[in-house]
């Protein structure tokens, strides 16, 4: 359990800051996506679930590269201090 705990603690730690309505649209999507992965697990649709959480995995690299670039284009390093920003949630 410490281990993940640990493993959770870093994670947050890494996430890049981001302003609230990037942060909105960015949990609005990824809520949404997963709504699409668990309705293909309800239906038993091992196919769509798969291409759903393929989209969901890319989506979300995609939005941490594209973050982590603003961040080292403004010059924060203040990015993985959870105490002084606001984290995305992948």
């Amino acid at each position: 359990m410490a281990i993940h705990v640990a493993l959770l603690d870093w994670l947050i730690a890494a996430r890049p800051s981001v302003p609230d309505r990037e942060l909105h649209e960015h949990n609005n999507v990824s809520y949404q996506q997963h709504i699409v992965i668990v309705d293909a697990i309800r239906q038993r649709d091992p196919d769509k679930a798969d291409r759903a959480l393929q989209t969901h995995l890319n989506s979300v690299s995609a939005t941490w590269h594209a973050l982590g670039k603003k961040v080292k284009k403004c010059g924060s390093d203040r990015a993985s201090d959870p105490s002084l920003v606001k984290q995305i949630a992948l």
